[in-house]
Parts: C-alpha cells; structure tokens; sequence
C-alpha cells in the first residue's frame, strides 16, 4: 500500500496548522485542525476500507460540506465501511490517530444540516455501504437492517416478499435512510410514526471500537433479541439518538401489518379558533385509540409551498396575505386543512369515520373522507394530489416532499432534486407543544408572525405522532443565490426560535446551526450527559457537539 503523501502540521497542543493531503481523488489542499487528518491516519482509514473508500478530493469535500443554509466547517476526509467490523477498525485508528469522526447514514438531512458536522476538519463517516436487510419475520412483522438502509430499498423488499408488512416512511427523499432519521427521531404519517419508539435492538460501535447490543441483544442466545427492548437493567436505546455517545450501524424496526382498509378524513378551518377546536377533538381520537396514525394540521402555505413553485409574475417576494389567500382560492385549498387517517377493518373504519365526523362538526367548515380511490383520479385537481400523496404516506408507502425545498428557486425542479448541490435554501424551526388547542394556535400565530416580519411565506403545519404532543414544524424557504439571503434566513430562524422557546415551546430536534440549544438546558442534566460522554467516548472523537 502507498502512504498518503505531503503533509506539514502546525505545532504546538491546540494550534490550528495546515495539513496538505495529497488524496485518492487527486492533490487536495485542505486546511483542517491538528490531527484531523493526517498521512498516518489516512493510511490506517484505508487499510480498514479499502483505498478507494477513503476520498480526500477538494470536489467530493466541497459537495459533502454543502447544506441549505450557510455553514462554514469543512471536511477533512470521507471514509465509507462496508461492514461493521470495518467500522470497528475505522474507529480504533481514528481513538488511536485523535481524529475527529462525524457519522451519518445517508446523509439526506435536509432542513438541519444534511452531511455537515458541528466541528470544523471531522472525517466523515459515510455508512451508506452498509446496506443489507439482514433478517426479517413475517410472523412477528420486524426486519432488522443496517444503518445504509433506505426507504425505498425496504419497501420494494417488503413488497416483494407479499406485503404483508409496511414501512412508515417520512416526507423526504425515497433515498434517505431509515436508521438516520430515527436516530433524529424523525416521524412519519402510520400508528408506527414515532420512528425511535418502533425499534430497540440495536448494534452500537463506540469510539474506541468496542461493540455494544442493547437490549436482549446483550444476551447471548435471548429468543427476543429485536422483538423488546426492556432487557433486564437500565434501558440503553435511547442514549444513542440525538447523540455522539456511538456508532449504530443496525438494529431491529417494527413494521406496520398492512391494513384491510384505509382511509383519511380530511377538515378544512378558515381561523386559529377552528384549528384550535378541531386540534382538541383530534387530541380525544388518539387518546380513545379512534385514530392510530399521525394527525396533521397545516396551513395553506405549507401546502402552495408543496405543489408549486413561486409565481415570479406576480413580482418579487413575499407574497401578500391577500396574494396567498387568493392564490389558495385557485387551487381549492382552504386557510387551514387537517387530516387524521383510520385503520382497520371495514366495520371497523366505519365505526370510526362516524366518530371523527361527529367530532368535527360545527368546528371545520367542511370535512370530506378519501380512500384509495383518490389514487385513481383521472384529472386530480392541485388539492387531490396534495391529497394523494398524504394518502400514499398513510398507506404505509413511501412518498418524497422534497417540492417545497424549491419554492424560491427561479430554476425548474429537477428531476432527481438534490437540495443541496442546487443551492436550495431551507431550514426547519421545530417546537414541541402540548397536545392541546389553545397552546397549538399560540405557538402557530406566533411562528406566522415571525417569518412573515422577515419576508418569508410563513408554511407551518404541525404533526401528533404521540398522544399527548404535537410537533410543529416552521419552515424557512428560500434561494440562495439570492445575495443576502442566507444572513435573513439565519436572522428569521434565530428570531423564531428565541420567541418559540422562550414560550415554553421548547425544540423537539436541532439542526448543526441550532445545537447552542442545549446550553439552555438545566447545568445538571448537562453534567450527566458529559459524563456519559466521557465514559464512553474520553478524547471526543464523534462529533462533538452533536447534541452533548
């Protein structure tokens, strides 16, 4: 094997130098912090991977630091295992080398940072070749993949082994992973859409190497390895999302059977008072067990932002108040729309659907139900195939939202739409509220108020995957090319966030511009987080600042 040539450190502990690297992909000057990335270390990297898995090109470099909003960290190398065991050797020499690690599955973080790392000069740990489906049972309607899984990969599988069993797939790409967003406690639209809460058993590299199984996966020769995740002992699942205490490289998800019948009730609001009383009427539904899945609320810009892009015609943005409503009127899309979906057999979906509509009543201007014939519509209207796609999403199928990233592109959506190579501008504000009415309409009048000060269409809708909170999603849509742009998207995101929390609404997922968030957190949970960080990961190696 050649040894990775040319590279001069700065001296001295903590000093910033230049390492020069001359990479797989051809001469890449880069600059990175002392011991990010060097010779010696890129060496021990391609010995556990394979040369050709470790790339240090200026290009590759370029696109992986990209996201949709401004960052400034750069990467010092990428390296992609294709087992576990290879991950193990990655993370020895990385302890061994004092090399910073940033891991991600897929990377397709869209909205929080995408690939990019809290800390300046990481090594990107690209688990994306881990992609086998390793078991799956039918019986007992789990699968047990590795962390380069995507959406679109399972489902095909499962289809093709008869269907009995669906994924509960999120609004992104069909190509993101599935282990990634629920270590994000991402969610989804199905009664197993809190993604972190359908699955346990899982397989955990820490920064020295060492291999951890949760759960009965601690026990050699347990029957419920990946079926239950109350093992004797503490329950350690939970410390690996929304974390940098370990690599997971696989684990076990529970699957949705695929259900006899299924349809949507959709509710049309026309003010915050409505929201807020059909928000109260859903809240009963999930508790009684009526509705099983995801309750979704939003407003008419989050769905103008998902059908089209902006109408350049009408001049420059924002548009008026008076502009989107009108723009609403043309595509048969009221102020604000609901849905709640209802599963199971046909007496059973009846009994349901005269719940809900009862429920509603004298609350929602108009309530219509759909089912699978919405999918077969021969001329859909804007609004059915808003409709469509949420009832695809609902059926367990995998659906992309990606359309909305380019609301403010003046260039057409791609056909294979990449958010970041195309300079998209995009972040998410997210904000856990009670499950309850009139808090759910004080947090949205003041997110709309907010973004609408800073010149951006405020599109909001909130999403009840638990019974007794809802998470509610504000996004920033812009471009930018547009000079300035990212510096008024930053102000409106920190203005937002400032007015959200300071609320009471307090995040529910940080992105790598927001994790100063965690500094408001009580001194004594902070302590025991960094300590845990300390057991298990002493020098710091994966990415620090990533949530402790």
């Amino acid at each position: 094997m050649q040894p990775f040539q040319g590279c001069s450190l700065g001296q001295g502990s903590g000093c910033l130098g230049m390492v020069t690297v001359v990479g797989i992909n051809g001469d890449c000057p880069y600059n990175v912090g002392v011991g990010a990335c060097t010779p010696e270390a890129l060496d021990a990297f391609a010995a556990a991977v394979g040369r050709r898995h470790v790339r240090t090109g200026r290009q590759t470099l370029g696109a992986a630091a990209r996201t949709t909003f401004a960052t400034t960290q750069r990467l010092a190398a990428i390296v992609r295992p294709g087992t576990r065991e290879q991950v193990q050797a990655v993370m020895r020499a990385a302890s061994r080398h004092h090399v910073t690690i940033h891991p991600v599955s897929g990377g397709l973080n869209w909205g929080y940072g995408a690939r990019v790392p809290v800390a300046d000069g990481a090594v990107l740990l690209d688990l994306g070749r881990l992609d086998r489906i390793v078991a799956y049972d039918e019986e007992l309607g789990c699968v047990t993949i590795e962390a380069g899984v995507t959406q679109v990969q399972l489902s095909d599988y499962l289809i093709a082994a008869g269907d009995r069993f669906r994924i509960d797939a999120n609004g992104s790409s069909p190509h993101s992973t599935l282990v990634g967003n629920l270590l994000a406690r991402g969610f989804g639209a199905t009664a197993y859409g809190d993604h972190v809460s359908a699955a346990c058993g899982l397989e955990v590299v820490l920064a020295d190497g060492t291999l951890v199984q949760t759960g009965y996966g601690a026990f050699p020769g347990s029957r419920v390895i990946g079926l239950d995740r109350w093992a004797p002992g503490p329950m350690l699942d939970g410390l690996f999302s929304q974390s940098n205490l370990g690599v997971v490289t696989k684990l076990t998800l529970w699957l949705m059977p695929a259900p006899e019948r299924v349809e949507v009730v959709m509710f049309e609001m026309d003010d915050l008072d409505a929201v807020a009383a059909c928000s109260d009427a859903s809240r009963t539904w999930r508790l009684d067990g009526t509705v099983r899945g995801t309750f979704w609320i939003g407003n008419h810009w989050r769905v103008i932002t998902g059908l089209n892009q902006f109408p350049w015609e009408l001049g420059d943005p924002p548009l008026s108040a008076t502009e989107g409503d009108a723009l609403a009127r043309q595509l048969g899309i009221a102020r604000w729309t609901g849905f709640v979906p209802l599963y199971g057999s046909t007496a059973r979906v009846a009994v349901d659907r005269r719940a809900v509509r009862a429920g509603l009543r004298g609350k929602a201007r108009r309530v219509i139900t759909f089912d699978d014939r919405i999918l077969d519509v021969a001329d859909p209207s804007p609004r059915d195939v808003f409709v469509g796609t949420l009832f695809q999403a609902y059926s367990g199928r995998v659906v992309t939202g990606l359309r909305r990233a380019y609301w403010r592109k003046r260039t057409p959506i791609p056909t294979d739409p990449d958010p970041d190579r195309d300079r998209v501008g995009f972040m998410f504000c997210t904000a856990a509220l009670p499950f309850r009415g009139a808090d759910i309409a004080e947090a949205i009048a003041a997110a709309e108020s907010v973004i609408g000060h800073h010149g951006h269409e405020p599109a909001i809708n909130c999403i009840g995957t638990r019974d007794r909170t809802v998470s509610l999603l504000a996004s920033v849509v812009y471009d930018r090319d547009e000079p300035g742009a990212d510096d008024r998207a930053t102000a409106c995101y920190s203005e937002l966030a400032a007015t959200l929390s300071g609320a009471g609404f307090t995040p529910f997922r940080l992105g790598v511009h927001s994790m100063d968030e965690m500094e408001k957190a009580e001194p004594s949970y902070r302590r025991v987080l960094q300590a845990i960080k300390g057991a298990l990961d002493a020098t710091d190696i994966i990415a620090p600042g990533h949530y402790v």
